[in-house]
């Protein structure tokens, strides 16, 4: 699909009527020809990937992600990724090294609920107050206000494993 032509014949939106697009992947596999189409879109957007943390090539290897952080996108999680073990286990780290902006509640329709005060919570209890305020209210309203957001993020240490040889 040639995304940056349906966004010019304004077939698909832009969020909240910003310069600001929510792109999201195949599960499976990431295509080279990805990249191209986000520098593509990045000449006029500014890109938020989907759930980076459900992608399987992101649970393999988290650092996959400093491809998009680099290149200026920005990354959204969902926030019923932190309830899920597999995801979680995931996302803290991507959290922790400053990978996502946003967390979003992928509320499509009635039958998957906004808990959002829930994320507050947990992220407040496991990072502070002024850090989940950043990734729920203010880095959003930059949306809406349609301005850029400012990222620190560092590459993730993969855990050396130890043996104990006998």
């Amino acid at each position: 699909p040639d995304l940056p032509e349906l966004l010019e014949k304004g077939e698909v939106l832009t969020l909240a009527e910003s310069d600001y697009i929510l792109v999201e992947f195949p599960f499976q596999n990431y295509k080279d020809e990805y990249d191209e189409i986000l520098y593509e879109l990045a000449l006029r957007y500014r890109i938020i990937i989907a759930h980076p943390e459900r992608y399987n090539f992101v649970q393999d290897d988290p650092n996959f992600c400093l491809r998009w952080l680099n290149e200026g996108y920005y990354l959204q999680a969902n926030q019923s990724s932190l309830f899920k073990k597999e995801t979680k286990k995931v996302l803290v780290p991507m959290i922790e090294h400053g990978f996502i902006s946003f967390i979003a509640s992928d509320a499509h329709n009635e039958h998957r609920p906004c808990v959002l005060s829930e994320v507050r919570e947990l992220l407040t209890e496991e990072f502070g107050e002024q850090f989940a305020v950043q990734l729920i209210e203010k880095n959003p309203e930059k949306i809406l206000k349609n301005e850029p957001i400012v990222q620190e993020y560092r590459e993730i240490k993969k855990k050396k494993k130890h043996f104990l040889w006998l």
